[in-house]
């Protein structure tokens, strides 16, 4: 997928006035208009180590070697091109950190297909190996909306719960999906992954914050055939076989289940930092996460330690937090910024390099002889 000669954003939608027009703006739920407004809206501290490891992409290439999925190089890349997802409006934009070829190719992945306005972006991206592809949502643009937009965008008091395919969710979730997918270029994510000429050997849905819930909201109605009513009716349709979020906000009443399975659990994992007040907001809308298994982080001055919670346990769902691990199980990481990046993705990118014992840059680095076991469920 070359970059045009010339790309420019898509024009923003017209939004609807989600709270009553009467309530002065800072009444409204300041928490969750900060889970908004964070995504994809990276602290300082963040934005330039993201930058740093984009412009060592540049000078080193993206290799693609076939590392071994359960040795966590799958878990990495999906993490590696939600960021890059994320920063794709500053590179439409022109700013000097990102280039198009940062979003172009990610190690074994290359981009297919692209959809972007000015309040979410997501890409195709396929393995050159085996033909996997994954559509990969950014978090809600914050940085470029500004605090009142954001409000306004992502906060609803009163009934806030719309139905849709079977479930309960929270309606600003929906519309701002609906708006994603409606763009003109939806298609062509579309016809990347079910279309005629798709060559995808599986779907995967990865997403960070905000991304993470459309991908939940997008594998209920994909699983039940039911994409025809959050898309255009002509468009193509897919199964989506594995989900992996980032600090995600649940988005129902009820946890969404895989359709495509008797246990109802989708393959892939939920990964949040327990320090992550974001990732916990469903609390106060009353919402749960999809059935997966979830991954919590813990953060000491010790290191990362992390916990591993069964996709059909009550913990994979809910939003509460836990007692972290002994001192004793903390893997020694880099020292960390002190900023929101407990929210950024390449927060998670250092803790999953971490458990899995992967030496960055991970496209180059030999796949670890003894990788970390995860603790009991």
């Amino acid at each position: 997928l070359k970059r045009p000669a010339r790309l420019t954003l898509l024009p923003p939608p017209t939004r609807p006035n989600l709270s009553p027009p009467s309530m002065p703006w800072p009444m409204r739920t300041p928490l969750l208009f900060a889970a908004a407004l964070v995504a994809c809206w990276p602290g300082q501290a963040a934005a330039e180590t993201s930058a740093r490891a984009l412009r060592g992409h540049k000078t080193q290439g993206n290799a693609c070697s076939p590392f071994p999925q359960e040795l966590g190089y799958d878990d990495l890349a999906y993490a590696e091109m939600t960021t890059r997802v994320c920063h794709v409006n500053w590179v439409l934009l022109g700013k000097v950190e990102y280039k198009w070829e940062h979003v172009q190719d990610v190690g074994c992945w290359t981009l297919k297909a692209l959809n972007t306005n000015d309040l979410m972006s997501s890409a195709v991206y396929q393995n050159r190996n085996d033909g996997r592809c994954t559509l990969v949502i950014s978090g809600y643009h914050g940085r470029l909306q500004g605090t009142k937009q954001a409000i306004a965008d992502n906060v609803q008091l009163g009934k806030n719960k719309v139905k849709l395919c079977g479930y309960d969710i929270y309606e600003p979730f929906v519309r701002l999906m609906n708006t994603h997918t409606s763009q003109a270029n939806w298609s062509s994510v579309a016809d990347a992954l079910g279309g005629p000429g798709s060559t995808c050997s599986s779907v995967t849905v990865a997403g960070e914050s905000l991304g993470g819930s459309v991908g939940e909201i997008l594998a209920a109605c994909a699983n039940q055939g039911m994409l025809s009513g959050i898309q255009n009716a002509s468009l193509p349709v897919w199964k989506i076989q594995k989900l992996f979020t980032f600090g995600s906000i649940a988005p129902a009443v009820q946890p969404i289940r895989n359709a495509l399975r008797e246990d109802g659990c989708f393959e892939g994992s939920r990964l949040f930092i327990s320090g992550d007040v974001y990732a916990g907001m469903g609390s106060l809308i009353g919402t749960r996460h999809a059935q997966m298994e979830a991954v919590e982080f813990f953060h000491s001055k010790s290191g990362v330690s992390h916990r591993t919670y069964a996709c059909d346990s009550k913990d994979a769902v809910e939003n509460r937090k836990h007692r972290a691990p002994p001192l004793s199980e903390a893997m020694t990481v880099l020292k960390r910024s002190d900023d929101w990046s407990n929210h950024e993705v390449t927060t998670y990118m250092s803790d999953l390099r971490a458990v899995h014992n992967i030496t960055p840059p991970f496209f180059h680095a030999k796949p670890a002889a003894a990788p970390v076991k995860r603790h009991a469920r």
